[in-house]
């Protein structure tokens, strides 16, 4: 499977990007809120203080624009590229944390499993949304 990557060379290409990580952005805020409203009282009991709001949208910013650089020809490119993304950037965090602030091994796994799927639902609806309508 092969894959376009577009960086923005362009106003036109940027705007289009920007439509594409606006909608990313929004997926992963939506789920997020939903996973954490139903999970942050048992899977992560021992991590979870008060997040800093500022730097988690900084996160879903870099975040959405990984997903949204791709020009994916079909769903399955959509859906393989946004959960490699997502497998990627969550597994770096979560192991990062299990090594260096002692998260436990399950909640690190937890977090990458829903992280994946996650960035697998951004780049799908990105897909269904932007590119099957074109």
């Amino acid at each position: 499977m092969r894959t376009e990557i577009i960086f923005f060379d362009s106003i036109h290409e940027s705007m289009k990007g920007t439509t594409r990580g606006l909608i990313a952005f929004i997926s992963l805020i939506i789920f997020d809120f939903i996973w954490f409203s139903l999970s942050s009282k048992t899977v992560y009991k021992t991590v979870t203080k008060k997040p800093n709001i500022y730097a988690a949208i900084l996160v879903y910013l870099v975040l959405c624009s990984a997903i949204a650089v791709q020009l994916p020809k079909s769903y399955s490119e959509a859906l393989v590229y946004g959960l490699l993304v997502g497998f990627v950037v969550y597994s770096v965090f979560n192991l990062t944390s299990f090594a260096i602030f002692n998260w436990s091994l399950s909640t690190a796994i937890i977090d990458t499993i829903m992280g994946t799927i996650n960035c697998g639902i951004a780049a799908s609806l990105i897909y269904f949304i932007y590119f099957k309508n074109k």
